[in-house]
């Protein structure tokens, strides 16, 4: 369906834009080009935010475990970009309702 397509554009989105602050060691970038108008977007399509966040939180993971099997240690400041999304995102969720 078109929201699902909307749904895994958007993962790629947010992956991109999660490499972007994590390069630059700066999450405000997320507020400003992610967050900033995503809720309402998401909302006046009738897109649920919750699951997305666990979406990007599951991406997180992913990531995470490709970097360990390359050999490189993977922490807290990796995990960042997206607990700072999964956050603004699962808290839009909660106003939503």
């Amino acid at each position: 369906t078109r929201r699902l397509s909307a749904c895994l554009r958007d993962m790629d989105y947010f992956l991109r834009y999660a490499s972007y602050a994590l390069v630059a060691g700066d999450n405000r970038i997320l507020d400003e080009r992610v967050l900033g108008g995503l809720n309402e977007t998401y909302k006046s399509l009738g897109v649920p935010t919750g699951p997305t966040a666990r979406s990007i939180t599951l991406m997180a993971d992913v990531v995470e475990e490709m970097l360990v099997d390359a050999g490189i240690p993977a922490g807290p400041l990796v995990r960042a970009p997206f607990q700072h999304l999964a956050r603004g995102l699962a808290e839009a969720n909660v106003r939503n309702r």
